[in-house]
């Protein structure tokens, strides 16, 4: 059996699709043997083999499975489909990370465009009116003075000693 797992995965004319699907006659000839044996019949060493063969056999299956799955991976083709189909899947659900991430998009898209037209609004009006800037100014000196003079206070030393660092 292990000769017959060797030979099929070196046959050069099978696809890697075909020599995986060809592993299942070694699974159907090991329950032919154990049916014809029917406890009746004992082969010497029997278990030992099939677990050696067993063995072998799912190293040889992950093998092909690995290069089955490159090969799809590398079909421009076979990749394209999957994605679509992938894609189409994903937008029938509510809740997936496809709708998700399109929904977060959309909003922060929308809040960036709010951002953008308050910031503008801002920047015209300061162009406009001159109290307005004066007064920001004004507003962040006696800010700045505030926080010079709370920061050396016991107060504040004593409940918010990590963020004053």
């Amino acid at each position: 059996m292990i000769k017959k797992i060797k030979k099929i995965s070196d046959l050069k004319s099978d696809s890697n699709l075909t020599k995986y699907a060809k592993f299942d006659i070694i699974d159907e000839s090991l329950e032919f043997v154990e049916n014809l044996a029917d406890g009746q019949i004992t082969i010497p060493n029997y278990d030992r083999r099939k677990d050696k063969i067993l063995e072998k056999l799912a190293e040889a299956r992950e093998i092909r499975k690995a290069l089955v799955i490159n090969e799809y991976k590398q079909n421009t083709d076979t990749r394209n489909k999957i994605d679509n189909n992938m894609t189409i899947r994903l937008a029938t659900y509510k809740g997936t990370a496809s709708n998700v991430l399109r929904d977060l998009l959309t909003i922060s898209t929308n809040l960036v465009g709010d951002i953008n037209t308050k910031r503008l609004n801002l920047q015209n009006g300061l162009i406009n009116d001159e109290s307005l800037g004066k007064s920001i100014l004004k507003d962040f000196d006696k800010i700045g003075n505030f926080h010079t003079e709370l920061v050396d206070t016991s107060e504040i030393k004593k409940n918010y000693r990590d963020t004053c660092r």
